[in-house]
């Protein structure tokens, strides 16, 4: 019976998928340049950005405007010789671009969209000046890309007025990328990993400089890649392989990999914190089934262990015809971790996900419906129904002049309702609660534009006597170039939060964050190109106030200035600051390394894994991620050389 409700479920979900929307196009200008125009089609959004190597990955991304044809647009000067990176960035979200030239793994289960500028034009068979549609892979070769750094890392005590040593070393990460065709519509990628771990040089007590210094020269003259990574020997970790035909793709996976992501209409139903240790397998339509005509369609099959270790695995299948958009996805775990006859003996958790899509001209209405199936007979699956249930509904309008729009937008989540692919918390709120948001904007003049975001929470199993927490978040944009005659922009925003009944001690309204980024172009011609101001306030126990600059300079040099101020419980260090500058290096043959140099006192505002950069809270944009708690009372001094290609 089991093995039959697999079967009836494979079939079901093998009806499908996917219309992409987004395009990028090359304009030869001559001369080694080109110009590369990334276009989107999203009418819900009320703010979308491009966000790549072009601007070391740097949060939210550049602005991209509305064209004519209703489509958001961006355009990059860039050279003939260049290999670029990217991804479409929207309020948090990151969207990889199905219909780039060509894709890249970015590391976390995912894909960035890949443009290797000779190669694509290369690809249309016309190396002419004008415009030049990039529409489908055109690269087949085998490719090497790398994820490479070498940095010298000290950390000093910075509480009160002291200022001691407490560590400096080493850190060093060299992952090499091998990717493209192996053989004829066999594509494959693997990575190895020469090294990736820390040499200590001085720890307080147990390692003095001096010896720390010889144990390094005698570690990079001798025997480098094995003790910078930490005594390990280089290892391929990750491995995938496939074969693609026009009726069906495969790929395998194995190592330090993740299953392949999935987002459906409003959910983001199979993440990346998901390690696939054990390998998975994916069955997906071929290209030529995927489009009929105005119907295009998606399926997939991607039986897995990366559930602790467990079998089971995630299906689904979209159709979009027009501005209809449907698909059906199904989640199995099975309880068994290696007799493969047992897999549907006994079947603790299964998923049944629902989404539907319509856009009706400005109107578009979303909907998604999650049903989770526990072991007959449990506990959990006596419970009623709606304790399992989870559900998302979104209404969205945007005005023919686009002077306003809105979306409105409903979701509720059992007290057992469950993705098994995903972190529930995140994607469907908190068990037992329901919400109602609005997120809306209206153009004030050609110069402003009004926001305002709110949602209410609250909980199901108490509503008339549990709190209903609401939050406020009004914001304003506002568009100053014409005048100014250069860009300059600025974007605000404040968080206010509203309980009906508050913590003891705390009041029913309280302003917890704002916010603020402001961009001014063309500052110096010849020496500077841009300024960007970012604005933070984060308030709780500890309120923090933070004050982050960085100056684009001609030839990929930037220039980095920051600071801060802690008040209230517990604070060991009020004020803070951090130099920084960088370097891309102009060299095209060596893939553009990057040089970095950063200083932090009482506070660390950078980026530890896109090096050179400023990290940023991905929901809350302009305030530095962890500002306030890794940086109290410690300081910083990194150099080093990047490269990420």
């Amino acid at each position: 019976m089991e093995l039959k409700r697999f079967f009836l479920s494979t079939v079901a979900t093998l009806c499908l998928v996917f219309g992409a929307v987004a395009d990028v196009a090359i304009k030869d200008l001559g001369g080694g340049a080109v110009e590369i125009t990334f276009t989107y089609k999203d009418d819900a959004s009320s703010e979308m950005g491009v966000i790549g190597s072009f601007d070391n990955w740097t949060v939210p991304g550049e602005a991209m405007a509305k064209n004519a044809a209703g489509l958001w647009e961006f355009k990059l000067k860039a050279l003939s010789t260049d290999e670029l990176q990217y991804k479409f960035y929207s309020k948090g979200t990151w969207i990889f671009d199905f219909k780039a030239p060509d894709k890249k793994d970015d590391g976390f289960g995912g894909n960035n969209g890949l443009i290797v500028v000779a190669d694509v034009l290369a690809g249309t068979g016309s190396k002419a000046s004008g415009a030049v549609a990039a529409s489908g892979p055109v690269r087949k070769k085998v490719s090497f890309g790398t994820i490479s750094w070498l940095e010298s890392a000290s950390s000093f005590s910075s509480a009160g007025k002291t200022f001691t040593p407490t560590a400096s070393a080493i850190n060093a990460r060299s992952t090499l990328m091998f990717y493209g065709d192996m053989v004829p519509n066999m594509p494959g990628r693997f990575e190895l990993t020469y090294f990736n771990g820390t040499f200590p040089v001085y720890t307080p007590s147990t390692l003095d400089a001096m010896t720390g210094l010889q144990n390094l020269g005698a570690a990079l003259i001798f025997n480098p890649f094995y003790q910078l990574g930490g005594n390990v020997k280089p290892v391929i970790d990750k491995f995938v392989f496939g074969a693609t035909s026009p009726g069906l793709v495969f790929e395998t996976g194995m190592g330090n990999v993740y299953v392949p992501l999935h987002s459906s209409i409003l959910w983001t139903t199979v993440q990346d914190y998901l390690i696939s240790g054990s390998g998975y397998t994916s069955f997906s339509l071929g290209p030529a089934l995927k489009q009929f005509g105005d119907l295009a369609l998606n399926a997939a099959f991607v039986p897995n262990k990366s559930l602790d270790g467990y079998y089971g695995y995630y299906s689904f299948a979209r159709a979009t015809l027009g501005g209809l958009t449907a698909e059906l996805q199904y989640d199995l775990k099975s309880s068994a971790t290696s007799d493969a006859l047992a897999i549907f003996q006994n079947i603790p958790r299964q998923d049944l996900i629902l989404g539907f899509a319509d856009y009706l001209d400005q109107l578009s209405i979303e909907g998604q419906l999650l049903l989770s199936s526990y072991l007959p007979g449990g506990a959990i699956d006596s419970r009623p129904v709606t304790d399992k249930l989870a559900l998302g509904l979104k209404l969205g309008y945007v005005d023919f002049f686009e002077i306003y729009q809105f979306n409105i937008s409903y979701r509720y989540r059992g007290f057992a309702a469950q993705m098994l692919y995903a972190d529930n918390a995140s994607v469907l709120g908190n068990a037992e609660t329901q919400a109602v948001k609005f997120d809306g904007s209206l153009k004030l003049g050609h110069w402003v534009t009004a926001k305002l975001g709110t949602e209410a929470e609250f909980s199901t199993s108490a509503t008339s006597s549990g709190n209903i927490a609401v939050s406020l978040i009004p914001g304003t944009a506002l568009d100053f170039s014409i005048p100014a005659r250069r860009t300059l922009i600025a974007d605000l925003y404040g968080a206010v939060s509203v309980n009906t009944k508050p913590s003891v001690g705390t009041g029913m309204i309280a302003l917890t964050k704002a916010a603020a980024k402001v961009k001014v172009g063309d500052v110096l011609p010849g020496l500077v190109e841009s300024v960007d101001f970012w604005y933070g306030l984060d308030r709780g126990t500890t309120m923090f106030n933070s004050l982050l600059v960085e100056a684009k300079l001609v030839q990929g040099l930037r220039a980095q200035l920051a600071c801060g101020l802690r008040t209230g419980t517990g604070v060991s260090s009020p004020y803070g600051a951090a130099l920084g500058a960088s370097w891309s290096i102009p060299a095209p043959q060596a893939k553009s390394p990057l040089l970095y140099a950063q200083l932090g006192w009482n506070l660390n505002p950078w980026d530890a894994t896109a090096k050179g950069s400023y990290d940023f809270n991905d929901s809350w944009r302009y305030l530095p991620d962890g500002g306030i708690s890794k940086s109290d009372g410690l300081s910083s001094l990194s150099l080093g050389v990047s490269w990420n290609f």
